[in-house]
């Protein structure tokens, strides 16, 4: 083989691995997919996460930005701001997410489902129930359903736990 089809074959191979890398990288969920087995190997992944109370909406597609950030290309979801909501990282009379809650796909869909339906507030804030519980009030220390959700103008989004009025 001459020194270019080497190069070329290499170049080939490298592309392939990075298609592949995207790929994972857009399917967040693939891990937890390649965890259970069986036949339902995909509606188990699908009953981790809590959706918007709405049969109608449909989520955009999420992936891990190459910071690792989940975005869906509109939103970002900042990690940091979020984990003041966590179980076990939040301080006291704060509202945290259950500890099986995964929180960055709650917010981004809490954040997709308030466009949808037109929830965003003057202050870009808005609030959204999901079809379970996803966490504690810390003032109350009641479950709650309901997810604020709150954006800045550069699209960085996080959430928390939220009382339904």
């Amino acid at each position: 083989m001459s020194e270019k089809g080497k190069i070329a074959g290499k170049a080939g191979a490298e592309a392939v691995g990075k298609l592949a890398k995207i790929a994972k990288d857009a399917l967040p969920e693939a891990e937890a997919v390649g965890k259970a087995s069986g036949k339902d190997a995909a509606k188990s992944a699908a009953k981790a996460v809590p959706r918007p109370h709405d049969p109608s909406f449909t989520s955009r597609p999420k992936w891990r930005d190459r910071h690792g950030f989940l975005t869906d290309g509109h939103y970002r979801v900042s990690g940091a701001a979020s984990a003041r909501h966590t179980a076990g990282t939040a301080p006291p009379g704060k509202s945290y997410f259950a500890p099986d809650t995964d929180v960055d796909q709650v917010s981004l869909d809490a954040a997709q489902y308030a466009d949808h339906a037109n929830l965003w507030g003057p202050d870009g804030k808005a609030k959204v129930k999901f079809d379970r519980e996803v966490g504690t009030l810390g003032s109350t220390g009641q479950p709650t359903d309901t997810v604020n959700v709150y954006r800045k103008k550069s699209g960085t989004i996080h959430a928390s736990p939220g009382s339904s009025s």
